[in-house]
């Protein structure tokens, strides 16, 4: 065996020792940085919400009703909400619109009814946020005809989900909805 196989040998187990070295203390580190999110800060990584109505109606004078939605939204995840944007829109049922023929058309995956009002907000970043374990509460108030008898009321928000410094550099912030 010569001399300079024997450097080699020895240089290349040198370079493997140190690979070695460097690879487990990345792993402890993202090892660390994983137990931190999950069990100290207990996050997620995608936010969970039960979003329910309280609704509120009365008549008024001049054939008019005052109806009040209150949307709360419950964080029941471990993730933080953000919510970026919402709104909120009353349709008519009952009584029919005049035009049904074509509402009721088997190939239609959905009837339109027809929209009688539609409230919106959106937030400033960093304005609604909503921790786990807790909830808000977002009211909209509408005035509707009193010759209005059955109406669905449908609810949206989306939410910015939180992404790191550097995710932002790669990538374009996702929205997710709840």
């Amino acid at each position: 065996m010569s001399y300079f196989n024997l450097i080699d040998w020895n240089v290349a187990k040198d370079f493997a020792s140190t690979l070695q070295s460097f690879g487990i203390l990345f792993g402890l580190i993202v090892g660390g940085w994983w137990t931190y999110r999950a069990f100290i800060q207990n996050r997620q990584k995608y936010p969970r919400a039960n979003l329910s109505h309280k609704i509120f109606h009365i008549k008024l004078p001049n054939n008019k009703i005052y109806l009040q939605v209150k949307i709360i939204i419950a964080n029941v995840g471990n993730v933080l909400i953000n919510l970026e944007s919402g709104f909120t829109r009353i349709t008519q049922i009952l009584p029919l619109p005049e035009d049904t023929t074509n509402m009721f058309d088997n190939n239609k995956r959905e009837i339109e009814w027809p929209m009688l009002n539609k409230k919106a907000t959106i937030y400033e970043k960093k304005n609604c946020e909503i921790e786990p374990g807790e909830s808000d509460e977002i009211n909209f108030d509408f005035i509707l005809n009193s010759d209005v008898q059955l109406v669905n009321i449908y609810s949206y928000f989306s939410n910015i989900k939180k992404k790191s410094r550097f995710y932002k550099l790669f990538k374009k912030q996702s929205k997710t909805c709840i």
